[in-house]
């Protein structure tokens, strides 16, 4: 996770604390979402996900104001990207570098974990399918 962690730092020119807070938030979003072992699988293959789903600031229960709170009004998978959205912000992370840092996360722990755990996991939260194809 350490070397992961780095490589988007200096990909995306944010700092090492920053970027493991967002991970943290972005594996808690999925546990929250998926059903079934796929996930725990996932994690288990991702050195270092647990402490960082462990440290990482609570999302917030719902996106406030702005595009977020439309968003978080609409539900479903638009409330999910709004909560993430303003819970990355929150952390650190600007607008414009959130979906860059999934993107490169999720395809940095595709190589570590193998393709078919994250297409496992894409069934069950289907957001991270689009998000991966954007």
């Amino acid at each position: 996770m350490k070397e992961i962690i780095k490589v988007l730092s200096t990909n995306l020119g944010l700092p090492e604390s920053t970027i493991s807070s967002a991970i943290g938030i972005l594996l808690n979003l999925i546990k929250e979402k998926t059903t079934g072992t796929e996930f725990e699988k996932f994690l288990h293959l991702i050195p270092g996900g647990v402490e960082l789903m462990a440290q990482a600031p609570q999302a917030a229960a719902s996106a406030s104001g702005g595009l977020g709170g439309l968003l978080g009004m609409l539900g479903g998978q638009a409330a999910d990207l709004a909560k993430a959205s303003a819970a990355l912000q929150q952390a650190g992370v600007p607008a414009d570098k959130i979906m860059p840092l999934a993107k490169e996360f999720f395809a940095k722990a595709g190589e570590v974990a193998g393709p078919e755990v994250i297409e496992e996991i894409s069934r069950s939260f289907p957001l991270l399918k689009t998000l991966l194809k954007s």
